[in-house]
Order: structure tokens, then C-alpha cells, then sequence
């Protein structure tokens, strides 16, 4: 199938939908099954972004090449990126661009995240919580995001407890690959503290 062509002045030769579909379903398998070929594309597309400033990236597998760059590159392309993130003024691409942030697996650069996200305004209110859950989704920082999760618990709930579906959201992205007793007595635990300081306030 190959990968979407891009034209040097930055135009994309259009190719059918379920053209485009299917090839975005292949690239994004390929890489995320460490396909060499896939990674080496992804690579060479942030490469060029970075060396260019020209983002030449077709905007159908944009999420795809930014989360894999993240993933296999250095600090400096996830500095790139947060930069990008913060000087972009399309709501659509910030968000692309916030959720790659999450795809490194380097544990300091996914604790800066959460720490980010949560102690400061660098980070929408309405994202904080897709930043949890997909940090927790990443299999570098599944044990961060619930750490941080049961750290941060008090701040969340008073921040989102009154919106149910961002508690709910949040509640499930995060516990959703807790996997050992360990993991379950801490849910228990966490449950019931919540239980009862809900209690003592009613």
C-alpha cells in the first residue's frame, strides 16, 4: 500500500477514501508491530519536519509518525513536539500533537507530563485527563499514570468530581490494564478511602 504521497510544496495527491483508510490502518499496524520499514519512515518524516520546519507529514497518519517518532527518538524530538504543542493554534492538531507526547518510553519524560498537566496551565483543563489515560495506555507509563492517579486523587475529584463522565473517563482509562493483586489491593483501598470520606461528608 504504501504510505500517502506528499507533494514538495505541501499539497497531498488525494487518494480515495477507502484508499486512505486501509493504507492508514496498515502503517499504523506495521508500526506499532515494530515493522523496521514503518519506523524508518516515521523517522525520516520527523527528521525532515525538524531540520525544515516544514511539516510535510500527510495529516492522516500525522498521529501515527508523531507517537512513533516520539517512541523511538530522543528528548529533543519530544521537546519538538511539546514546542509544537504549545505554538500551534488548530485545536485538532494540538490535540495529535499532546497524545504523542504520551507515547515516549522514557519514564521522566511521561512523569514531567503528568506532572505538567495537572500543576500548571500549560495543559488545557478539559486534556489533563486524556493525558492520564493515555500515559496509562502506554506500557512505560501504565505504572505512573496509576501511581500518579492515586497520588493526585484528592486534586482530581475536587477538579472533575461534579462532571460524572470525566470522573468515570478517568476512573476506567487508568484501571483498565490493572492486572495484579497487588494492583487490585490498591484499587480496594483507594475505593474505600473514597467511600468514606464521601461518607463523613455527607
Amino acid at each position: 500500500m504504501g504510505w500517502p504521497l506528499a507533494l514538495t510544496e505541501g499539497s497531498i495527491i488525494q487518494a480515495s477514501y477507502q484508499t486512505e483508510e486501509l493504507q492508514r490502518e496498515v502503517i499504523m499496524l506495521a508500526c506499532s508491530f515494530g515493522n523496521k520499514h514503518c519506523h524508518r519512515q516515521a523517522v525520516s518524516l520527523i527528521s525532515d519536519w525538524i531540520s525544515s520546519n516544514k511539516n510535510r507529514i500527510p495529516p492522516n497518519v500525522r498521529d501515527i509518525v508523531y507517537c512513533t517518532g516520539v517512541s523511538l527518538m530522543d528528548e529533543d524530538v519530544w521537546e519538538f513536539i511539546w514546542m509544537k504543542f504549545h505554538s500551534t493554534t488548530a485545536i485538532s492538531e494540538k490535540k495529535v500533537l499532546l497524545e504523542a507526547l504520551t507515547c515516549s518510553d522514557n519514564g521522566f519524560l511521561l512523569n514531567r507530563l503528568l506532572n505538567l498537566s495537572l500543576s500548571s496551565d500549560l495543559v488545557p483543563d478539559q486534556d489533563v485527563i486524556d493525558v492520564i489515560i493515555h500515559v496509562g495506555r502506554n506500557p512505560h507509563g501504565r505504572h505512573l499514570a496509576w501511581r500518579y492517579f492515586r497520588e493526585k486523587w484528592d486534586i482530581l475529584n475536587s477538579r472533575y468530581g461534579e462532571a460524572l463522565f470525566m470522573t468515570s473517563k478517568l476512573i476506567s482509562g487508568v484501571t483498565e490494564f490493572l492486572n495484579t493483586e497487588t494492583e487490585l489491593n490498591e484499587l480496594y483501598g483507594l475505593t474505600v478511602s473514597i467511600v468514606t470520606a464521601d461518607s463523613s461528608m455527607a
